[in-house]
């Protein structure tokens, strides 16, 4: 292994432990279920593999819990 791909291992291995959670919501299907669901699409989320009820998505359940009233999006 070249210094330049144990870089990359390394760089990959902190991100993992800095964004455990990370992996869950990495899908590049999110713009079209994004898309879906400003159209009312009842099952938007089988775009990114998700066949369950939405607030139950681990992303969804996420993002529902950061919403506030207060809350900006750009923090979420």
């Amino acid at each position: 292994m070249n210094r330049s791909d144990a870089v990359k291992e390394i760089a990959v291995r902190v991100l993992d432990r800095l964004f455990p959670e990370f992996a869950m919501g990495d899908h590049t299907g999110w713009e079209k279920v994004i898309d879906q669901a400003r159209k009312k699409v009842p099952d938007a989320l089988k775009t990114v593999g998700y066949a369950g009820e939405p607030q139950e998505h681990p992303v969804c359940k996420a993002l529902l819990k950061a919403l506030t009233p207060s809350a900006k999006g750009s923090e979420l």
